[in-house]
């Protein structure tokens, strides 16, 4: 154990050690904290760290900065090596225009409705497609049939209707082929209304949830929908766009 102390030199190789202070005020004064505490560091929110991407690719992150003894929140890029100049953007310019963004993102536009209505329809217009095809299939199917029961029965020569027998085991191998093509399909297209359907379930009224959330809800909501989107990138002058909108930089 060492506690504040001065060394007296007294002869050569001979000192004294002046204790400053006793020892119980020394270990007493060890539990008071100095400087910054965690609870100080954690006062600060930082709900979009590590969801932001710099346009030079690298992950955005918090921090301070003082000023005439105001404390302004920042989100820089985390390689501001790479970047001439440091490259830091006011946390709460990004975080407004991010529940800006989710605002946005949650209504829809014209365009995006008609987007979503087409892909519901077409869904639609390929399972009657569907029925359609299987109802030709058994009509067809029901030919052929009758003309083999004539031909055991010995109603009809095998060798005056078997192309016709031909042709219709080729229209219903090929009505086969369409009605697992059309399957296909619309599985696609369910997929993609579903798709769509989480898109909206997720971003209505995200703006509102986001802004009454706790920082650990915040960031979990922006990292869902980072993903959703595509991913929320901050251009050079300071913008925040979602990824998918944006051009290759790198």
């Amino acid at each position: 154990m060492v506690w504040a102390a001065r060394i007296r030199f007294v002869k050569k190789k001979e000192y004294i050690i002046d204790k400053l202070i006793d020892e119980v005020s020394f270990l007493r004064a060890q539990q008071i904290p100095v400087g910054r505490t965690k609870e100080v560091c954690n006062k600060h929110r930082w709900p979009l760290s590590g969801v932001l991407e710099c346009y030079c690719g690298r992950t955005m992150v918090g921090t301070t900065s003082t000023w005439r003894e105001k404390i302004y929140r920042y989100y820089f890029c985390s390689a501001n090596a790479t970047h001439p100049t440091k490259f830091a953007v006011r946390a709460d310019k990004l975080e407004a225009e991010f529940v800006q963004l989710l605002a946005t993102m949650g209504s829809d536009d014209e365009e995006e409705t008609a987007k979503f209505d087409s892909k519901t329809t077409s869904s639609e217009l390929i399972a009657t497609a569907i029925r359609d095809r299987k109802t030709d299939i058994t009509s067809a199917q029901k030919r052929k049939n009758v003309i083999l029961d004539n031909i055991e029965n010995d109603s009809y020569k095998v060798e005056d209707w078997q192309p016709r027998l031909d042709n219709y085991t080729t229209q219903i191998s090929e009505l086969n082929k369409i009605v697992a093509d059309l399957t296909k399909a619309k599985l696609v297209a369910d997929s993609q209304a579903k798709d769509r359907k989480k898109h909206k379930e997720l971003f209505a009224g995200a703006s509102t949830t986001f802004q009454k959330a706790s920082e650990e809800d915040q960031r979990d909501i922006a990292k869902k929908c980072a993903i959703e989107a595509g991913g929320f990138v901050i251009k050079a002058n300071g913008s925040m766009g979602r990824r998918i909108f944006l051009p290759k930089l790198l």
